[in-house]
């Protein structure tokens, strides 16, 4: 089983975008355009391209990204997290889409119930539901 998140750039030019994720993650080799993270048997994040907002969103979602991004996304990237992982995924999949919009402007959708910018990721802001991806992550029991 897996949750995604989307990552909404700003950016138009997907290959410069590919080329980045490239450098950031691994290239799934039968699948085009298609990364896993970290680059080991067990990874916990998939990456690739969506393309399916203006089909897939709500209106009001739609105008939540954009009112946050300032405009429509140019390129947008579904970062799935693989649950075998339990918090690890969410973890990485945190540390992944930070690390990319502190190079790339723009916003993360939780998919959940937020909106996220960098500077909220970043200050550790708290919304409705927690901090960032918190939605996702499961308690770990004491042992």
């Amino acid at each position: 089983m897996a949750e995604s998140i989307i990552v909404h750039l700003r950016t138009q030019d997907r290959q410069f975008v590919d080329k980045v994720v490239d450098h950031m993650a691994t290239p799934i080799e039968y699948v085009k355009q298609t990364w896993r993270y970290p680059d080991r048997e067990d990874y916990t994040l998939t990456i690739y391209f969506y393309d399916d907002m203006l089909t897939e969103y709500e209106p009001e979602n739609i105008t939540s990204v954009t009112e946050a991004l300032q405009g429509m996304p140019g390129v947008s990237l579904a970062i799935e997290m693989r649950r075998v992982s339990a918090n690890k995924g969410v973890n990485d999949a945190s540390a992944f889409a930070l690390r990319l919009i502190s190079f790339l402007p723009g916003v993360v959708d939780d998919t959940y119930s937020a909106i996220w910018t960098l500077q909220e990721i970043a200050s550790f802001a708290i919304k409705s539901d927690g901090g960032f991806l918190d939605c996702y992550r499961t308690i770990q029991s004491g042992g």
